[in-house]
C-alpha cells in the first residue's frame, strides 16, 4: 500500500484524474478541502497547500485499511528517459504508469506482456 501511494503521489504528473470518474471526483473534492483550510506551502499562510492530489486503489486484506499520506513530495527533479540498445535517448513527457494493465483487477491479463511493454518496444 505504501508503495502503490508513493507511486500515486510522486510518478504521476499534475493534472493527471484517476480514470475511474468517482476516484476522479474524490481527487478535485479532496484537494479544494486541502486548499480551503488557510494555508499554503510548508505550513505558511496561503491558499495553495496542495498543488495536486492522486489516489489510487490497491485491494488489501479486510482486516485492514492501509492509507498512504506524503506531504511535500513533489519534486522538480524528475525526469523520464528510456535508453535504447544502440544508445539514443527517448525523453518521455508522460510515463504511463498508471495504466490499465497496472489498474486491473486479478492477476489475469491478455497476452504474455503489458500493452504498454508493445507501445515503449
Amino acid at each position: 500500500c505504501m508503495q502503490l501511494g508513493k507511486q500515486a503521489a510522486c510518478l504521476r504528473v499534475v493534472g493527471d484524474r484517476n480514470p475511474d470518474p468517482r476516484i476522479a471526483e474524490l481527487e478535485l473534492e479532496l484537494m479544494e478541502a486541502g486548499n480551503g483550510i488557510g494555508m499554503g506551502p510548508m505550513g505558511f499562510v496561503g491558499s495553495s497547500m496542495a498543488v495536486d492530489l492522486h489516489i489510487e486503489v490497491g485491494f488489501t486484506h479486510t482486516g485492514g485499511m492501509p492509507v498512504s499520506v506524503h506531504t511535500f513530495c513533489l519534486s522538480s527533479r524528475r525526469a523520464t528517459a528510456r535508453i535504447h540498445a544502440d544508445g539514443h535517448i527517448a525523453y518521455r513527457t508522460d510515463p504511463m504508469w498508471f495504466t490499465p494493465y497496472y489498474r486491473r483487477e486479478g492477476v489475469e491479463w491478455e497476452g504474455t506482456e503489458s500493452p504498454e511493454a508493445k507501445r515503449y518496444a
